[in-house]
């Protein structure tokens, strides 16, 4: 039992890899300038035109996508924030709409609690990887924005009380989501 389990680690070892390569196809570069004259400026865009990566594997290619989804996490070919933005926010949403009707929106339950399920459950969601990301103002308002629309929904505040965010988080004894 042990020569044959030697035997086939050592033809396992002495078997080449399978060939990698890369390389690009119909890859070419333009520069496209742009002169808006009327409006008073001037712009220089670079474009990458047909560029795709062909990655094979032994007889097998990869096929390249735009977006695909990694470790919880949407990576885009772009590399920017806005797809895993609104895939967080959407498992955030979806986490907070399970729970309003039989949780935020229940008279029996105190409000403390449901801040603090709040905390719990989908901030989670909505923060997930956060500290790896590089945001701009952009994300944390489109972020801020949805913290407080929650806090709204669970204090039962309505948009035409006319009470400002810095209130609703006072009341919800919270900090605002930039220092969460």
């Amino acid at each position: 039992m042990t020569d044959s389990l030697a035997s086939s680690i050592s033809t396992a070892a002495l078997r080449p890899p399978p060939r990698v390569s890369a390389k690009r196809k119909d890859s070419y570069v333009r520069i496209q300038n742009l002169r808006q004259e009327d409006k008073g400026y001037a712009s220089d865009t670079l474009q990458t035109a047909g560029s795709a990566l062909v990655i094979s594997l032994g007889q097998d290619t990869l096929k390249q996508v735009d977006k695909l989804r990694y470790l919880g996490s949407t990576i885009t070919s772009r590399g920017d924030l806005d797809a895993e933005f609104n895939s967080r926010i959407g498992a955030a949403s979806a986490t907070f709409g399970k729970l309003e009707q039989r949780l935020f929106r229940s008279h029996d339950i105190s409000r403390s609690t449901k801040i603090d399920v709040y905390m719990a459950t989908v901030l989670p969601n909505l923060l997930y990887s956060a500290e790896s990301w590089c945001m701009y103002r952009r994300h944390i308002r489109r972020l801020d924005r949805f913290y407080i629309k929650c806090l709204r929904s669970i204090l039962n505040i309505k948009w035409s009380d006319r009470i400002r965010n810095t209130e609703v988080l006072k009341r919800a004894k919270v900090n605002s989501i930039e220092s969460t």
